[in-house]
């Protein structure tokens, strides 16, 4: 054994060395082949070969032209073309100038991206790339700002564009923002008695990098509490934000610090330094809670000012946590807000006061909707809080339920769901809805049920019929219900098989595809429908028939699969070789028909062959001489194919080698 051990290691090695000499190769011979598909009259072609040149990096730099040229096509094409010129690195500098052009049309985010891992080389793009970061903030804004940090010293003119983002609301924003900087060459030394001095200096340059350095170093700029205190009063607002930024970063240490920041969250004419201040306020945390009543004012004062200011204000009242129990009421006020850094921080500050916040629970739920990821998931984490540790929020979820408003129904549902065991009285009510007319409430009722009531076999009646359901998402969330209520899923395995005969084929697709896919063996009852369905006029039903055949295994589907290799389609083929590739060992009858795929025209066809022999194992060893052939075909995927085969098919004498 250990033998056989050594030599599959010994031939896995020799493989990954020719597949290296291979890829080479590839890359030398196929650019000129990209080059021309990208000039091909259908896009996606032209698409596909764009991808594929920058999944060869710096090696396909001599395609940069063409590239360059193709970021003045159409936004798919230009979007392709730009990311493949940053995959390629400073090999792609000469694209610089053609990428700050592109930053002023509809592909801002790629380019900037792109101009960042060119790297140094892109210094050229800074005032563009300046540009975007003090536009309205949106994804581009955190491209562009890593784009200057990767681009480094020469970016230094964008220095104090990028650090008024420090006081923002975004989690990600800030932390780009801080990594820019040290990455641009700002000093962060502990030299930090240095910069205190500097912070009374005459010269506002001086000033100004003191604070920003002091800002960087974090706690450990503790020492410079009362510089950074009087600096607050700056003439420079920069200067004054900066020093709001500096203390928060200290945290409680900083705590000497509230009265002069609850000062300055009524500072008038600085609108940056109230959303610094109250932001540092929030990082002192508990010890600042002398600021409750200012930091309502700013949390109130957010529904007609400034969104960053008001996001600010929320995220220190939570930090404040239960003792600002007060606040329960903007707060829930704010979670409904337009701006999503409102939203966000609103909701997390209930959850971290906690059960004083319990009243709240309904419209942190209607969040759970809510078109941001990064929102939804913070109203799951504090209705987790909330919800749990108190049961008055179910009667308002089962008023809600009664809503004309479906996203409010669909909230309700969802929020039943967060609340687990605790709304068991109202499975009745939920279930009623699993015939609402919105598709989103059928989908939040069967999760609702999933997430009560795990187990509940009574409720399966009700369920399986949503499996019929003309919406998707309705079909696929029933489904993740009823695995959950009947873990042996005897019962709607029948019902899936009665589906199966389902006139719709959209319907059988979809059970070909999904459902008895994902229960894998234990569908074994659904074969002789899914055999059927190998025939249908449809090739999308015949194409999840397969898939579905391949993932439930067994011999029972191997003849009637076979028969389908010889076809003149070559996706459904394919398809049958990668169903046949999941049988494994089972399907060893049909090596023979296999093996004479290897030699077929599409490459698609040559790799799923190669791959269901390496899967059957040992009864393909008499392959393997075709199989080594394809280490040396034209199309890369084929050979990571064969040399995969080959490191699963048993090696020795009986082989003939």
């Amino acid at each position: 054994m250990r033998r056989r051990s050594l030599m599959l290691g010994s031939l896995f090695l020799q493989i990954i060395i020719l597949g290296s000499f291979n890829r080479a190769l590839f890359a030398e011979s196929t650019v000129p082949e990209l080059l021309k598909q990208l000039r091909d009259p259908d896009q996606k072609v032209r698409v596909s070969a764009a991808e594929a040149l920058g999944k060869m990096g710096p090696r396909a730099q001599s395609a940069v032209p063409a590239l360059i040229q193709a970021l003045q096509s159409g936004q798919l094409l230009a979007e392709k073309a730009a990311e493949a010129l940053g995959e390629m690195g400073d090999k792609a500098a000469s694209a610089v100038p053609a990428l700050t052009v592109a930053m002023r049309g509809n592909i801002t985010c790629a380019a900037a991206s792109s101009l960042g891992n060119i790297g140094p080389a892109a210094g050229s793009a800074v005032p563009e790339l300046r540009m975007v970061i003090t536009k309205a903030r949106t994804m581009c804004t955190w491209r562009a700002v890593t784009a200057l940090g990767q681009i480094g010293p020469s970016a230094k003119d964008a220095t104090w564009d990028i650090a008024r983002l420090l006081g923002t609301p975004d989690p990600a924003l800030r932390e780009a923002a801080k990594t820019a900087l040290l990455r641009i060459g700002i000093k962060k030394d502990d030299d930090v008695s240095r910069w205190a001095l500097g912070l009374s200096s005459s010269d506002p340059s001086a000033r100004r990098d003191s604070v920003l350095a002091l800002a960087l170093c974090g706690a450990k700029a503790k020492s410079a509490i009362h510089e950074l205190i009087k600096s607050l009063n700056d003439p420079e607002p920069d200067v004054r934000a900066l020093s709001a930024y500096a203390l928060g970063s200290i945290g409680a240490e900083a705590k000497s610090a509230v009265p002069a920041l609850i000062e300055a969250l009524h500072y008038r004419r600085d609108w940056r330094l109230r959303t610094f201040a109250a932001r540092a306020l929030g990082d002192i945390g508990p010890d600042a809670k002398s600021a409750l009543p200012s930091l309502l004012d700013r949390a109130s004062f957010g529904f007609s000012g400034r969104d960053d200011e008001c996001a600010n204000a929320a995220y220190a009242l939570g930090q404040l946590g239960p003792e600002a129990g007060d606040a329960v009421d903007v707060l829930t006020r704010l979670v409904s807000n337009y701006q999503k850094d409102v939203r966000r921080e609103a909701a997390g500050a209930l959850g971290r006061i906690g059960v004083r916040a319990s009243g709240s629970a309904l419209e942190v739920a209607k969040l759970l909707v809510d078109y941001e990821a990064d929102v939804r998931e913070t109203a799951r984490e504090t209705l987790e809080k909330i919800s749990p540790e108190t049961k008055n929020a179910v009667p308002v979820y089962l008023i809600e339920l009664e809503s004309s408003t479906a996203t409010v129904r669909e909230a309700a549902l969802k929020g039943l769901g967060l609340t687990g065991g605790e709304a068991a009285p109202a499975i009745p009510a939920i279930v009623r809805h699993l015939q609402d007319p919105a598709a989103k409430v059928r989908s939040g009722a069967a999760y609702a049920l999933g997430r009560i009531s795990p187990g509940n076999t009574a409720i399966l009646p009700d369920l399986l019929p949503l499996l019929h359901d003309e919406d998707f998402f309705v079909r696929q969330t029933a489904f993740s219900t009823l695995r959950a209520l009947e873990p042996e899923a005897s019962r709607t395995v029948v019902e899936l098989r009665r589906l199966m005969k389902d006139s719709n084929p959209e319907l059988q697709a979809y059970i070909a595809a999904y459902p008895l896919s994902d229960l894998g063996a234990q569908a074994r009852a659904a074969v002789p429908e899914l055999i059927v369905a190998l025939h249908d006029p449809n090739p999308k039903v015949r194409r999840s028939a397969i898939a579905a055949l391949g993932k439930i295994g067994g011999e029972a589907s191997v003849p009637e699969l076979r028969s389908m290799l010889k076809g003149s389609d070559d996706r459904i083929t394919a398809a049958v070789a990668e169903a046949l590739s999941y049988i494994g060992p089972n399907a060893k009858g049909a090596v023979p028909d296999l093996r004479a795929l290897l030699s077929h025209s599409a490459p698609e066809v040559r790799g799923q062959a190669a791959l269901a022999l390496g899967e059957i194992g040992r009864e393909s060893r008499y392959a393997v001489p075709e199989i080594k052939i394809l280490l040396e075909d034209p199309d890369v995927m084929v050979r990571y194919a064969a040399m995969s085969a080959l490191a699963n098919i048993p090696t020795g004498e009986e082989n003939g080698n």
